[in-house]
């Protein structure tokens, strides 16, 4: 399940992000992009699956 969100910051401006995340997860990891990164790179897609088999499931990926 993805949300979008967005933080405002003192100076008027917004950070904005996605919240996406496995089922019945306690835990959280926040990812941070550079100015020319984009929340729809592949890196960022393929964490919520990645971290879930390997924190969830204890596979060794």
């Amino acid at each position: 399940m993805q949300t979008q969100f967005a933080i405002p910051i003192a100076d008027g401006k917004k950070i904005y992000g996605l919240l996406d995340r496995a089922d019945n997860s306690d835990k959280a990891i926040v990812f941070v992009h550079g100015f020319t990164g984009s929340l729809n790179e592949h890196q960022y897609r393929d964490a919520v699956p990645y971290f879930y088999r390997t924190w969830h499931l204890g596979s060794q990926v």
